[in-house]
């Protein structure tokens, strides 16, 4: 019978404890950091902004709401993808 490959045991994949794992772990969660802050900086801009624009012409809020609301989409969207991408990261 072979013996195992380096980190892997009978009972299953397991990672082997190490500085390259400890960094690599401290890399990506920085990652995921920068990749949550970015798109709430965004979303707290867009607020701010639409809130100026409805406070200075509240006859347009159907068109500053729908604007806002697809700035919000594709923002958070941003986030989930980076989310999914650090998800699979942390996996391999």
């Amino acid at each position: 019978m072979p013996p195992h490959p380096a980190g892997r045991g009978p009972g299953g994949p397991e990672r082997a404890a190490g500085p390259g794992g400890a960094l690599r772990n401290l890399t990506i969660i920085l990652i995921l950091i920068i990749s949550t802050l970015g798109p709430s900086f965004v979303i707290a801009v867009i607020g701010y902004g639409s809130i100026q624009a409805l406070a200075r012409n509240p006859s347009a809020s159907p068109k500053i709401q729908t604007s806002m609301i697809l700035a919000f989409v594709f923002a958070e969207s941003i986030a989930v993808i980076s989310l999914i991408v650090i998800f699979h990261l942390f996996v391999r």
